[in-house]
């Protein structure tokens, strides 16, 4: 009842000092939508150590505006979650370790604010539909860590998958001949494949080097890709 009175009395007061007022005083007012926070996913970075290390950079449009949120990976029924650290300068980062990802399949990821305004002109939007499909790049790439001549006819080479992704080793060459007598040993499959992170040795038999000659060796994997590595017999 007294609400009541009281919207009467500012739409008289309204009426007589012009209607602009009147108005004014019983609807709220919309915000422009420049002014608007919105919040964007600007850069997606991965480390593949032993744990796989995402850093997401955000940007608030409006930076005196101070915010105050979480970035989640969702990957099927799995989640990783990191607090914002938001910059003056309008920008955000955050780092995800995600311990058991598969780095075969895709992933979202999301920001949500945890504090949103209350009031209507100061609402903010936009985070609802910040998110983002990531893909993994797969990187294939193979270390040669050593070459050693243990015996006349007998060349073993170590080498090391350093790459995101299991790897198959298709041949080896010496001076761009290729070798066929190899016998595979570490962390090799029966299929020569190497998985990433693993190390393992390739041997190659009845090939009878000269001490003090330079040789160079090359590991060529099936997706077409070489990694050469050259030393001086011994």
């Amino acid at each position: 009842m007294h609400k009541a009175v009281g919207y009467i009395l500012f739409l008289i007061i309204g009426l007589a000092i012009g209607v602009p007022v009147g108005i004014f005083v019983l609807m709220p007012q919309t915000q422009n939508l420049d002014e608007q926070v919105k919040v964007t996913i600007q850069e997606i970075s991965c480390t593949l150590t032993e744990h796989t290390v995402m850093e997401i950079v955000l940007e608030n449009n409006v930076p005196e505006r101070s915010l105050k949120g979480n970035v989640t990976i969702y990957q099927d029924e799995k989640q990783w979650t990191s607090e914002v650290k938001w910059y003056f300068t309008g920008y955000g980062t955050a780092e995800i370790i995600c311990d058991s990802i598969n780095e075969t399949r895709n992933f979202r990821i999301k920001y949500v604010e945890n504090h949103p305004k209350a009031t209507y002109l100061d609402r903010i939007i936009a985070w609802d539909e910040v998110s983002i499909t990531y893909v993994f790049m797969k990187t294939e790439e193979l270390k040669i860590t050593s070459i050693i001549f243990p015996s006349a006819n007998q060349t073993v080479i170590s080498v090391t998958n350093t790459g995101s992704d299991i790897l198959t080793v298709s041949s080896v060459t010496v001076d761009d001949l290729a070798k066929t007598n190899l016998s595979y040993g570490g962390s090799f499959a029966t299929d020569h494949s190497i998985a990433k992170g693993a190390t393992g040795t390739i041997t190659i038999n009845g090939w009878t080097w000269t001490s003090g000659v330079k040789y160079t060796f090359a590991v060529l994997t099936a997706s077409g890709n070489k990694y050469t590595y050259t030393t001086t017999a011994t």
